[in-house]
């Protein structure tokens, strides 16, 4: 990846927003994490879309605390999650 970044900054707001949750976990290098937050710094509609994303995290960790999921759910979501696509419409 990071080859990919020295070659083109990240400008695509499809990449930067399939990066939003791995920005956010911190699981992201150093190198991503940094084009992330420049990308974020400039884009007004990125920066609401990681903005929710992380109030969104903050109200469940709020709300739910400690509590984990059933087994079953955690199951299905992630099952889920492995096939989701993101599109945009131009």
């Amino acid at each position: 990846m990071s080859e990919e970044l020295s070659r083109h900054e990240l400008t695509d707001c499809c990449e930067v927003l399939a990066r939003i949750d791995p920005f956010l976990d911190h699981e992201l290098s150093e190198e991503e994490a940094d084009a992330v937050r420049r990308h974020l710094a400039e884009c007004d509609e990125c920066l609401e879309h990681a903005d929710v994303e992380a109030a969104t995290r903050a109200l469940l960790r709020r709300c739910f605390g400690s509590q984990r999921a059933p087994e079953s759910l955690r199951t299905r979501v992630l099952m889920r999650y492995t096939h989701v696509e993101i599109r945009t419409t131009d």
